[in-house]
């Protein structure tokens, strides 16, 4: 399994996370925990879940960039081939939330704007073996930086969720021609050149 933070690095994780794995807070968050909304596209399911209040969540904020991503990438010659369906899901989260999540895969003791747990290409098992990756996005961090960029609060969402499903396929940025075939998808994506620029 790869994992991306922020607008990442990709590392080697051995095991993918289950539902155990997930550490529910306590406090302010305590049972806020949003039922999953889920829409099959083009072989895929997106499921979304809300952990933290202060944005409502619609699934048209999510469901036309998620259809975008997956046109394009089945563009892909060389990755089409993979794109077999399965289930990907996204869940917004608080700073602290996503705190835990990156010290626990990275060892870093800090919130983050997007995470990607990306299982593509891989056999999982039941029940979680449709499982193609996982995006947690900071709605606070996300907040925070749509002020910063002067954009909206959805605008950054869609940014961060489009950029969180270009690492679950594999797309990276480290590398100077990476980080161009990334770019250039996710502005084939979004539909704009480089609205927001990377935070690495």
């Amino acid at each position: 399994m790869k994992f991306f933070t922020g607008t990442g690095m990709a590392k080697n994780n051995p095991e993918p996370r289950t539902n155990e794995d997930f550490v529910y807070i306590d406090g302010p968050d305590l049972g806020r925990l949003k039922k999953p909304r889920s829409r099959k596209i083009a072989g895929y399911v997106l499921e979304i879940e809300q952990r933290i209040d202060g944005y409502k969540m619609r699934k048209s904020h999510f469901e036309p960039v998620f259809a975008k991503a997956i046109g394009v990438l089945k563009k892909q010659k060389y990755l089409a081939p993979g794109m077999k369906g399965g289930l990907i899901e996204l869940v917004l989260i608080s700073d602290e939330e996503i705190r835990i999540i990156n010290r626990s895969y990275r060892q870093k003791d800090t919130p983050t704007d997007v995470i990607s747990l990306s299982y593509f290409g891989k056999e999982l098992v039941f029940p979680r073996a449709s499982l193609v990756g996982e995006i947690f996005i900071s709605l606070d961090t996300a907040r925070r930086q749509a002020a910063e960029h002067k954009k909206t609060l959805v605008q950054e969402l869609q940014f961060l969720f489009v950029h969180g499903v270009l690492h679950i396929f594999g797309y990276d940025h480290e590398k100077t021609a990476e980080r161009k075939i990334m770019f250039d998808l996710q502005d084939k994506i979004l539909g704009t050149k480089m609205w927001r620029k990377i935070i690495d």
